[in-house]
């Protein structure tokens, strides 16, 4: 019987050998042991899996073109100060548009104003010794035309020598000749400067300011009052 055995497991080691390797795989029994439980928990314990998902998450966020983004963070930026640009030459032109808009207005209703009243100081030498320039010389001093503003007292300066008998107007008669006739009074020396200033200023075509006929003004004032003293 042992020899049966023994005859029989020889057999089987033949015939085993004579397999091919594959032939033996197939042909050989796998043994399966029982899984540890406590020590895979043992092994595994300590391990952060959740650090290994946030890496890979930041893995993969970092791989995404980084100048996709840059390139449209530029544009943006671009974008915005082409815009405040034109909001702020939009607002200059508006401004400007206004002012100068503005100041020809008010150019043009002097102009007119000027222009009337110019019309008005040619009327008023056609027949000086009835009409009396004062509300004339206010009204260009209000427009600022100092220049107009001189010729006017000039004119009333003549026109009150007229009225006071020291000349005899007429208004082809020119300033040497009014000149003459005041040779003989008190009058001559500041009724010649008076008509210095005024051939100066009007003739010259000279630019009065404010302050150049603050001062001149007393000038024609001081004759004025001269003149109604010698009545």
């Amino acid at each position: 019987m042992i020899g049966l055995a023994a005859l029989l497991l020889v057999v089987g080691t033949q015939a085993q050998s004579d397999l091919s390797p594959t032939d033996q795989y197939r042909e050989a029994i796998v043994e399966l042991e029982p899984f540890d439980t406590s020590a895979w928990r043992a092994a595994k314990s300590g391990i952060d899996y959740s650090k290994e998902l946030v890496r890979k998450k930041q893995e993969k966020k970092d791989t995404t073109p980084k100048n996709q983004f840059n390139l449209s963070s530029e544009v943006k930026k671009t974008i915005a100060r082409v815009m405040l640009l034109l909001l702020v030459i939009g607002l200059v032109i508006l401004v400007l548009w206004f002012t100068l808009g503005e100041g020809r207005n008010i150019s043009n209703k002097k102009f007119n104003q000027s222009s009337k009243l110019a019309v008005s100081v040619e009327e008023l030498e056609e027949n000086l010794q009835q009409n009396d320039p004062t509300n004339l010389i206010k009204a260009a001093i209000a427009l600022g035309d100092y220049r107009l503003a001189i010729r006017l007292y000039y004119l009333k300066v003549i026109r009150q020598l007229s009225l006071n008998g020291h000349i005899t107007w007429e208004r082809r008669k020119t300033n040497r000749t009014y000149l003459n006739e005041l040779e003989s009074t008190e009058l001559k020396t500041a009724f010649r400067a008076a008509t210095s200033v005024f051939e100066r200023v009007w003739y010259g075509n000279r630019e009065i300011k404010n302050t150049d006929f603050k001062a001149i003004e007393p000038q024609f004032q001081q004759l004025l009052n001269a003149i109604s003293e010698r009545e």
